[in-house]
């Protein structure tokens, strides 16, 4: 392969409201501890882009749409760092026995991160609040100036013109 055969790709996920959850479709490889979660039913032809150490986009080369996901290492490494993920065990097959052993070696840390993920994940999705004609849920007040970090500084992170650390390039230790 050469750079010649190489293309950008954008992906782009779908607008939850266009999803009909009635057609996802999971699967687990026991073999390879892969999770594989397609949107629209059956697997569509598609490339896979990696999000993190674990996750994976599966993307449609042409329209680039975010299509499913697939989860490397699902039960070895990624139920670890996002417990979240065990809430599909019975769709895909695995025992009660098998989960409640995972869980048995949660780390407390994780189960609150996953916990946090799960309560804004399910309120990015929720029906937003509709306020009055006059002023719609989605305005509201700014703090005066004063109170606000300056523009090109976020809480708790360095200053824009500090350059971050470097990334982390060690391969991760999974629980045994």
């Amino acid at each position: 392969m050469t750079v010649s055969d190489l293309r950008a790709i954008h992906p782009r996920m779908p607008s939850i409201a266009d999803l009909d959850w009635t057609k996802f479709a999971f699967a687990y490889d026991r073999p390879s501890d892969t999770f594989y979660w397609d949107f629209y039913g059956e697997p569509r032809a598609a490339v896979s882009v990696p999000v993190s150490d674990h996750v994976l986009y599966s993307v449609d080369p042409e329209t680039e749409e975010v299509v499913g996901y697939q989860i490397d290492g699902f039960l070895a490494c990624a139920v670890y760092e996002m417990p979240l993920f065990l809430e599909i065990a019975d769709l895909i097959g695995l025992e009660p026995a098998e989960v409640e052993a995972i869980r048995a070696k949660l780390k407390p840390e994780a189960r609150e991160r996953s916990a946090m993920h799960a309560l804004l994940g399910s309120l990015a999705a929720a029906e937003p609040i509709r306020g009055d004609a006059e002023r719609p849920a989605m305005f509201v007040p700014l703090p005066a100036p004063s109170a606000r970090p300056p523009a090109n500084r976020s809480p708790g992170r360095p200053p824009a013109t500090v350059p971050a650390p470097a990334p982390d390039t060690r391969a991760r230790q999974c629980p045994t």
